[in-house]
């Protein structure tokens, strides 16, 4: 990260400089009681800051304190804010809160020191870039400080919006997608769904019915229900339908690769109606321990061009001891077509432990 922004109190010159990603050093020059420049320094550990949507403008106050043997004590107050938007490499602005970062961004990314954030985040600006402490770090396996969105939803309401290196935890939802949002990434973040009520960690809606999605990737992100605190077990990546019996939704360009997704009720699961069209891929995703199947296609009208390739399948039913009647993959009543002259294919999946492989 950039430094971001530190103000102080007291009329001394604060400066701030944030290292190795997780620790902010400030130092304030400072006058002494008999009046000797003297300068205060500290280092934060940024696991430490807190943030929420109702906290003071003034940002996360702190004091750095040195006992000077002639003349007392010498104190300077600091304070700073944890969410920086930037354009390109340029600090343009700083602010206390995620969703205050967002609605004084115009395509720009939004970068968050790390620590707890207890706010519902709604990103409704176009083409934003929302990035954590772990930015371009794989979900699946890193280590360090996180940026986590407790007990709250990341709702994506804009086209062109990417969010990389959060960890979002016990909310019903993780991340919503909503209506007819086109160019979106979810990528390198740690996903833990609440609620059986929430549907999936990842829920991409359609409650308008027949809603039409392209180019929306999910990549390399941890995905898992908090089953065991709360007795309930949500789908991974759900894509919900409006109740309509027709909805037509219709899907372009999906990518799904490269995520781990465990303790929950389906790995992968469309609803009714859905086409899954051109260039649409499924794979190299590590599914386990559900409670029904691994990935779900149900009932969709069309499935040209797709492939569900490469991914590994493991415990597929066994969460609560349901997998005699599960399966790896299960379609339901497909149309099965070719897209620009590429036939939708099912291979180089591996299976352990499942009592069944392909259901159609």
């Amino acid at each position: 990260f950039e430094a971001v922004e530190v103000t102080e109190d007291n009329g001394h010159e604060a400066t701030a400089e944030v290292t190795d990603d997780t620790t902010l050093e400030v130092s304030l020059e400072a006058d002494n009681d008999v009046g000797d420049d003297i300068e205060l320094s500290v280092t934060l550990d940024l696991s430490d800051v807190t943030s929420n949507e109702d906290a003071s403008d003034d940002g996360v106050d702190y004091t750095a304190s040195v006992e000077d043997g002639n003349a007392g004590d010498t104190t300077g107050s600091f304070s700073f804010d944890p969410v920086g938007v930037f354009d390109g490499e340029d600090l343009q602005d700083s602010e206390q809160s995620i969703n205050d970062g967002v609605s004084t961004t115009t395509g720009e990314s939004i970068e968050v020191v790390p620590g707890d954030y207890a706010e519902n985040v709604v990103v409704d600006q176009a083409e934003v870039s929302l990035e954590g402490a772990q930015a371009g770090e794989d979900a699946r396996d890193r280590s360090g400080e996180e940026t986590v969105i407790d007990g709250n939803t990341v709702d994506i309401e804009a086209e062109d919006v990417t969010l990389d290196g959060f960890t979002v935890e016990d909310a019903d939802r993780a991340v919503v997608v909503s209506d007819g949002v086109n160019d979106v990434q979810i990528q390198n973040n740690i996903l833990d769904g609440g609620s059986a009520n929430g549907f999936g960690v990842i829920s991409v809606s359609d409650d308008a019915g027949g809603t039409a999605y392209e180019d929306l990737e999910i990549t390399q992100n941890h995905i898992t229900s908090n089953e065991e605190e709360t007795g309930d077990s949500v789908n991974g990546i759900a894509f919900q339908s409006g109740g309509n019996d027709n909805s037509d939704r219709e899907l372009e360009n999906l990518q799904i690769t490269d995520n781990d997704i465990e303790d929950v009720f389906t790995g992968i699961l469309l609803t009714e109606e859905t086409d899954l069209n051109n260039d649409a891929e499924i794979s190299g995703n590590d599914l386990s321990t559900t409670d029904s199947h691994g990935i779900t296609l149900f009932t969709p009208e069309t499935l040209s061009g797709v492939e569900i390739t490469d991914n590994e399948f493991s415990e597929i039913g066994e969460l609560r001891g349901n997998g005699d009647d599960r399966a790896a993959i299960r379609i339901d009543d497909a149309d099965f077509e070719t897209a620009n002259g590429v036939d939708s294919e099912i291979s180089a999946n591996e299976l352990t432990d499942i009592p069944n492989g392909l259901l159609i």
